[in-house]
């Protein structure tokens, strides 16, 4: 199964009000995806690949508490 196929049947599983929105948001991004240019440089790109592939990290509450405490 490809990859747009997973999602179809995804999408099929969800509540037809969900369905219609987030076949509006794909029609959006396919209409803007050619005309659009990106704001981000290749090298921004690349970055933004190295830190998916990196996976999501959680902050350590404590840590952001102190920054945010030292910002103020």
């Amino acid at each position: 199964m490809t990859r747009i196929e997973q999602a179809i049947k995804a999408l099929e599983e969800l509540p037809e009000t969900q369905q219609e929105e987030v076949a509006d948001l794909i029609l959006t991004y396919v209409a803007n995806n050619d005309t659009a240019p990106s704001a981000l440089t290749d090298e921004q790109w690349a970055e933004v690949r190295r830190r998916q592939a990196r996976g999501f990290k959680p902050a350590d509450p404590a840590r952001l508490d102190q920054i945010i405490d030292r910002l103020k």
